[in-house]
């Protein structure tokens, strides 16, 4: 599971392209956007999928399995298999703890690995996604806004029971770096 210390520090780039390396070598990969708002793993990948995690959660927990999960998921040309989040405002919906878990359950099940793209809004359901994690990652910024709002995110997930087999950090560095000629 990767969650951002913050907004907008690169958490979605870094989970579609992380899945998409394991998938690149044969695992079975599953990349879920679990978030009940609009997210970025369309305009990462170029598409529009026809399901997304809006119609999953019309279901309960209980009926959410690995069936009606596979029937949502995308594939990728190069095999990996996507859970969008909601593509239109009109599909926002309120995702329960029970619904996330049941989700991560189902996709665990499914795959290899099933890397999760939690929101920086701290939520029950990503809690609880977070809670089935075997590992979790903070996504930061190597800047102080974003280290001290990491140690925040970090203790927040401590207190909520999220402690994963490893929990661990990625500093994401977006400046451009110019590489000249000796």
């Amino acid at each position: 599971a990767f969650v951002g210390a913050k907004g907008g520090v690169g958490v979605t780039t870094t989970v579609v392209n992380f899945a998409a390396s394991l998938a690149a070598r044969g695992k079975s990969t599953v990349a879920v956007e679990m978030r009940g708002r609009h997210g970025s793993f369309s305009s990462l990948l170029s598409r529009s999928p026809a399901e997304n995690i809006s119609h999953l959660v019309e279901f309960g927990a209980g009926q959410i399995t690995q069936d009606t999960v596979a029937s949502r998921l995308f594939r990728t040309p190069f095999g990996l298999r996507v859970l969008f989040g909601p593509q239109e405002a009109r599909q926002e919906v309120d995702i329960s703890p029970e619904q996330a878990a049941a989700i991560v359950d189902a996709t665990s099940e499914m795959s290899d690995h099933t890397i999760l793209d939690i929101p920086a809004y701290p939520s029950e359901a990503g809690r609880e996604a977070m809670r089935r994690a075997w590992r979790v990652f903070i996504v930061l910024e190597p800047e102080p806004a974003s280290m001290r709002a990491a140690e925040v995110t970090l203790d927040s997930l401590r207190t909520a029971g999220v402690t994963g087999q490893l929990m661990g950090a990625v500093v994401v560095n977006r400046a451009a770096v110019q590489i000249g000629r000796a």
